[in-house]
């Protein structure tokens, strides 16, 4: 596979996943109010395993379709998928948390987006090879 497959892989990846992680946020945020709202403390945990899930399975998802991976989909897996993915980009966007907030035009939020597409897709995959059958941290 060449470089510039690849590097369109990452882009695919990453904008699959920025979409995708767009409308299922929405409906995370949806429910997370509702869960709340019906008990506050347990409603937030079962709202934060759910999120993380859906992270997880959202990411085998995407993986599966643009890399054909053996990922492995039980239960323990997926969570630590998911949550393994939330650290990762949320330690490699606080650059881009820090360009948004003090440069702030939408000219910086687009090039940042289309500069962190290669970057989210490269990690995104990353953290699922480690979690193909095989990869380091596969049980």
């Amino acid at each position: 596979m060449g470089s510039g497959d690849r590097l369109a892989r990452y882009v695919l990846h990453g904008l699959m996943y920025t979409l995708l992680g767009f409308f299922l946020g929405i409906i995370l945020a949806i429910m997370t109010v509702i869960l709340t709202l019906c008990g506050w403390f347990i409603g937030l945990m079962i709202a934060i395993v759910i999120i993380v899930l859906s992270i997880g399975y959202l990411n085998t998802f995407v993986d599966r379709w643009i890399w054909n991976d053996d990922l492995q989909v039980n239960l323990a897996a997926v969570f630590l998928h998911g949550l393994v993915l939330i650290i990762v980009l949320l330690l490699a966007s606080i650059p881009q948390f820090i360009l948004e907030w003090s440069l702030d035009t939408v000219a910086v939020s687009i090039v940042l987006f289309l500069i962190y597409l290669p970057i989210n897709g490269f990690l995104a995959h990353w953290v699922a090879q480690n979690f193909a059958r095989g990869g380091a941290w596969a049980r």
